[in-house]
């Protein structure tokens, strides 16, 4: 009974306090406080949503306003147009609702009261009659833009169909919805996120918010597919969504991919070889050599068995020239012009296109958004120009592992073991996606630390690598092109 009279004569009354407050802030002395009507009983959500809108009528800006609900129960919200307060162009984002509930929440709230005595009140509309009552707005100069609701995905009961734990489905909720609203202020989107979970069986997961269907829908495909191989099987993570869940969080779209968390399954001491020894490095390039030819082979047969030749994300891409143009980098523009004309790129083999060292988790590769058709050098080059073996690197160290790679792929295949010529025209055309790759990597660092994002220690080492790596390679192709 304490708490009761508590609540009923203190918490209740000082609730209601602050959404007056809050609405004679908003539409100025003459509103008169209600208790009654489309603000009783408003929700927390709502009077946050109206404190949001207080701050943003200080800076002069178009403010969201929660309306609450029409006696027929449907929620609608107003949005004003003008920094003009109070405006007289209104939009309306709902369902189920007309110009006749629109005029009485206007009145109730005496939301053009503030225009003076220019709105003339004769032949208002008394019975809920939408068309007279749009008539009567617009005879008076007030616009009403009727809009479809937006339609959000109810995250958390994505997250609770795919067996996510409630505690994290919460939780990635509130994120996500912070990460949205962040981006949208500062005017940018949020390309892709990730984030761990558990789900209800304590199975490990990895939850992907991709920006770009086709990317989401490859990532899930090469998962699922590869899943199942007897071989390829091994290289991947588990995947536990049948296609990627089209997520609507705000004015962003996602894709969400349900996947497995091999950083705790994965041989970490496996990963630290590539620091070690001389004896270490040759191990952990060998593995990752055979694993490629495995994945170029199997994964090429697969693709081509579901007919899918979608195409690998290019290092040659208008948005890469751009981006090299602008990092200032020193290298032969018409040698980067010849390689392009000659579309190294275009391949048939299936390739994972973005098997960089962080995206190589013990002996698991992720990541598998960019993968499609393209040239198997640039998966060779992305694992052999590394900073961290730029001690051994000479012609002979990169020809021992392509001999390597090379044999792997003739034996998949039942071929015969590769020849020195073999091996020489495979290592000239790792050359030459080396050199394009280098460049892209090159450009991508730089202009990643003039624009102040925090460098990570591979960025700090890698970029003089790139570099050096550069002019080493344009030397070697003039050389050999002579």
């Amino acid at each position: 009974n304490i708490w009761k009279y508590l609540y009923t004569n203190i918490l209740s009354r000082r609730c209601m306090w602050e959404v007056n407050s809050i609405n004679r802030t908003l539409y100025g002395d003459e509103l008169r406080a209600k208790t009654e009507g489309v603000l009783e009983g408003i929700e927390l959500d709502e009077r946050l949503e109206l404190l949001r809108t207080r701050e943003l009528l200080k800076r002069k800006k178009s403010a969201r306003v929660i309306a609450g609900r029409t006696n027929t129960g449907d929620q609608y919200k107003l949005v004003i147009n003008t920094s003009d307060l109070p405006g007289r162009t209104f939009d309306v984002c709902s369902e189920g609702i007309d110009s006749y509930a629109v005029l009485r929440y206007l009145l109730q709230t005496q939301m053009f009261s503030g225009n003076g005595s220019d709105v003339d009140y004769d032949g208002m509309p008394t019975t809920n009659d939408g068309l007279h009552a749009q008539r009567w707005l617009e005879e008076r100069g007030i616009t009403v833009n009727f809009a479809k609701k937006k339609t959000e995905t109810n995250i958390i009961d994505v997250l609770l169909k795919q067996g996510v734990d409630e505690l994290y489905a919460v939780g990635i909720k509130q994120c996500l919805d912070d990460l949205v609203e962040r981006c949208e202020d500062v005017g940018i989107r949020c390309k892709n996120v990730v984030y761990k979970a558990v789900d209800k069986k304590g199975r490990r997961l990895i939850l992907k918010f991709v920006g770009s269907k086709d990317e989401a829908h490859m990532e899930n495909l090469v998962l699922t597919e590869f899943g199942k191989h007897h071989v390829l099987s091994r290289y991947v993570p588990k995947v536990f969504t049948e296609e990627p869940v089209e997520i609507k969080i705000g004015e962003e779209t996602k894709y969400l991919v349900i996947q497995e968390d091999v950083s705790r399954k994965a041989d970490m001491t496996f990963e630290r070889k590539l620091i070690g020894s001389k004896r270490e490095i040759t191990e952990y390039l060998t593995y990752w050599m055979k694993a490629l030819a495995r994945i170029h082979v199997y994964g090429t047969e697969i693709m081509d068995r579901l007919g899918n030749y979608h195409k690998a994300l290019r290092l040659t891409k208008e948005k890469d020239d751009d981006r090299i143009s602008r990092s200032h980098i020193v290298y032969d523009k018409r040698m980067r012009c010849d390689l392009k004309q000659q579309e190294r790129e275009d391949r048939f083999s299936f390739i994972h296109q973005d098997i960089r060292y962080a995206n190589r988790i013990g002996q698991y590769a992720i990541d598998w958004g960019h993968s499609g058709r393209g040239n198997e050098m640039l998966d060779v080059a992305r694992v052999l120009e590394d900073y961290r073996v730029a001690g051994f690197k000479d012609d002979e160290f990169e020809k021992y592992f392509l001999e390597i790679y090379l044999k792997e792929k003739r034996k998949i295949e039942r071929g015969k073991d590769p020849k020195r010529d073999d091996i020489a025209r495979t290592h000239h055309e790792f050359r030459r996606i080396s050199l394009l790759y280098c460049q892209a990597e090159s450009a991508y660092h730089l202009l990643k630390a003039r624009t102040g994002e925090i460098a990570n220690g591979f960025d700090i080492h890698n970029n003089p690598f790139m570099q050096m790596r550069i002019t080493d390679l344009e030397r070697k192709l003039r050389t050999t092109m002579n």
